[in-house]
Order: C-alpha cells, then structure tokens, then sequence
C-alpha cells in the first residue's frame, strides 16, 4: 500500500495511525509525483479531486491512470452533481471555502467525463449520498486490458 499526500502533517499521522502495517507514504503533488508505471491494482482518493482546478484534475486522472496495472481501477469519492435543489444550496459553502474554480467541474457532474478522457473504461457513479454538505458521489472507472502505447 501506498499513501501519497501533499501535506507533511497528514502523512505523519497516517504513519503513526498505520501502526505495524506495510506503507509506503509519498510526500508530494499528483501532478508530479514519481510514482513507478503499472504498478497498483487500486488507485483511491477521497475529498481531494475538489480541491483541484480543471486542468490539474485531468493531469491527475492521467496519472492515476499509468500508475495503475491493465485491468486496475480508480475509485473517487468527492462532490458530485447535486441530487436536488437543497444538496446544491449546501454544497454553496464548499464552494465558499475552497473556491468556485476548484470546485465548478465538480458540481457540474463531469468527474466521470474526465476520467474518460484520461482513458478510463466502464466508467460509473456507483451511488451518491445526500450530505449536510452536499452530493457526495462515488466513481470508478477501469484501465483497460491492454498495455499503454
């Protein structure tokens, strides 16, 4: 298992939270992280992708996409599109805080576009929440079988 965060503070909790388990914590951006071709079965991220203006977002789903092995998959649980009127007044204070061009891709659905056009296959919202924040969507998408050209 590998661990890759920005943020120095979170990575030393992660490591004192891993306890006797085998992790390697990466210090560094996922646009620029170096981290070895083909070499996960899962790429997974939480709450992260909206803190992401566009193009760092499609940098970041093409490079998930080649740290992972033919036939891994992406997983991504952040805001998605809202359900109804009311989940996207609340997600109208995540955007307050972390800023409307951050966050705008997300709240228009277009996540799983994007994984798309990084090369993802059998893309998918799995489900959706309703939270006091707003939609929180959960996506997968799959690296296809064949090895990268």
């Amino acid at each position: 298992m590998t661990g890759l965060d920005a943020d120095a503070a979170a990575l030393h909790l992660a490591r004192k939270n891993a306890g006797p388990l085998a992790v390697t914590l990466v210090e560094g951006l996922s646009s620029t992280a170096e981290l070895p071709q083909e070499s996960f079965d899962v790429v997974l991220s939480s709450l992260f992708f909206h803190h992401l203006a566009g193009e760092a977002k499609r940098t970041t789903m093409r490079r998930a996409y080649g740290w992972l092995r033919p036939g891994g998959s992406n997983h991504i649980a952040d805001w998605g599109r809202a359900a109804n009127p009311l989940m996207r007044g609340l997600f109208y204070g995540i955007q307050l805080l972390d800023g409307f061009e951050a966050t705008s891709d997300n709240v228009r659905g277009l996540l799983p576009t994007m994984l798309e056009e990084a090369g993802f296959e059998a893309v998918e919202e799995t489900r959706s929440e309703s939270t006091v924040f707003g939609t929180l969507s959960f996506y997968r998408g799959v690296r296809g079988r064949a090895a990268a050209g």
